[in-house]
């Protein structure tokens, strides 16, 4: 998740400083202190832990999609979002995924 988070708050965040962002950023945070946590957590504990986690995360997304990305679309401009939209294609193309054609082809062929 840090990527996917660094990325955010290095690009699409960072025109914006207002209280919607700092939002994101602070889930951000509660996100990565609530994985450090986990990892200490005794093995009869996890599974109520790992059930609030994925909330949590669940939460995060829903608010991301539904009102601040929504929210960024409306306050930067078409220039600024076009800047953005170029950062991370660059960044997500140069991404490279862990899977063989096989697999895809596999999974394909099963359906």
């Amino acid at each position: 998740m840090q990527p996917h988070f660094k990325e955010e708050e290095e690009i699409l965040f960072a025109p914006l400083k207002d209280d919607m962002v700092k939002r994101a950023l602070d889930e951000h945070v509660l996100i990565t202190q609530s994985i450090v946590a986990l990892s200490v957590l005794p093995p009869g504990n996890i599974i109520d832990k790992l059930k609030q986690f994925a909330d949590l995360v669940d939460n995060h997304v829903r608010y991301e999609e539904r009102q601040l990305f929504p929210h960024i679309e409306n306050r930067l401009t078409a220039e600024q979002l076009e800047a953005i939209g170029l950062q991370l294609n660059i960044q997500v193309s140069t991404d490279k995924d862990n899977y063989g054609d096989e697999f895809w082809n596999e999974k394909n062929a099963s359906l």
